[in-house]
């Protein structure tokens, strides 16, 4: 059987169909015959519920001109799975199904009830704050930057609603907060890629002078005495991204698990020792691998490498030069720092 190439259903265009259409989707033994999108949802989740790959989401999805917008989906609509002569399909929003000569005939219902946001492509929710405040620092000397003096009065750790005094205060009216942490080094030259920054919070400025008094805005964590302070980032978010596979010789290797979880699973935000020079840009994906050791060849007398698993996917959402933040899409088991991660035919 060959799959049919759809046109786009997103109106971004997500992807080019050819790099879809060469694997054909498998429907997961345990998936629903239906499913109704609720707040929250992604594409990329929905289509996880039916397929075995869901990066194949394209492949499935039914376009409908009988639909007004049949690249936008929303909470309430009904996802139905379909098994046609070319293979499976989602539709949205079937009225009544009918079986002629091995074809199914679809008649969906034009959405009226007016919707604010349709769904995003990925779980946009689990990335939102990392868009803004994940960044690489390339200087890693605590001495350069701006910093938290300590707090007003015997506060020694301040959060959000707090005054804490802060040094070297240029002209900007509003800061981040953050929190200087170690170097990204390659996973294979030993390169050192840049400085972890993590996010603290953010700041604005009261009074300046030396020191200046600010006030904390708000705050992820307790700000501590030496925490720096950069400007902030605005520079507009693009709302969705266009994953596509990254290069097929690809390489790159995890070496950092934004706040520290000891297993990295779904959704974790992972760093990769690859960046913009690499060739790695926003919204690649990536298979990531596990290597599994060897095993002694007792006729051979030998050790053999045994080749490495994949155990997991990743979405690229932000790039800097030398290193990039990923999203874990989903994991068999727990993945770990310095697991590799590779384009899709390597």
């Amino acid at each position: 059987m060959t799959i049919k190439k759809l046109i786009g259903l997103l109106s971004i265009s997500l992807l080019s169909l050819s790099l879809v259409a060469a694997e054909i989707p498998k429907v997961k033994t345990d998936s629903p015959q239906t499913y109704i999108v609720q707040t929250g949802d992604s594409l990329w989740k929905i289509a996880d519920i039916f397929l075995q790959n869901p990066w194949l989401w394209p492949s499935v999805w039914q376009n409908n001109a009988q639909i007004e917008n049949p690249h936008l989906i929303y909470p309430g609509d009904v996802i139905a799975l379909m098994i046609t002569s070319e293979g499976p399909k989602l539709v949205v929003n079937p009225k009544a199904n009918q079986v002629t000569g091995g074809e199914i005939r679809l008649s969906p219902k034009i959405i009226q009830e007016e919707h604010q946001r349709s769904i995003p492509l990925i779980p946009l929710n689990e990335i939102a704050q990392f868009l803004q405040q994940s960044t690489v620092l390339n200087d890693g000397d605590q001495n350069s930057y701006p910093y938290i003096l300590g707090g007003l009065g015997e506060h020694v750790i301040s959060g959000s609603g707090d005054k804490v005094y802060g040094r070297k205060i240029g002209g900007d009216e509003n800061l981040n907060i953050f929190r200087l942490g170690n170097p990204y080094i390659s996973s294979t030259t030993k390169e050192n890629l840049g400085y972890a920054a993590l996010y603290v919070g953010r700041s604005a400025v009261l009074k300046k002078g030396d020191p200046s008094i600010l006030l904390i805005t708000n705050s992820n964590r307790e700000v501590l005495p030496g925490d720096i302070l950069l400007p902030i980032n605005n520079d507009a978010i693009e709302p969705n991204f266009k994953p596509r596979p990254a290069a097929a010789d690809f390489s790159g290797a995890i070496i950092d698990v934004v706040d520290g979880v000891s297993q990295i699973g779904q959704y974790n935000v992972v760093v990769i020792d690859r960046g913009m020079r690499d060739g790695l840009e926003e919204g690649h994906t990536l298979k990531v691998l596990k290597n599994t050791g060897q095993t002694f060849d007792t006729r051979a007398s030998e050790w053999v490498d045994l080749p490495a698993e994949m155990v997991g996917t990743l979405l690229v959402f932000k790039s800097f030069e030398k290193v990039s933040f990923g999203l874990i899409m989903s994991s068999t088991t727990a993945i770990e720092l310095l697991d590799r991660v590779v384009g899709e035919a390597s």
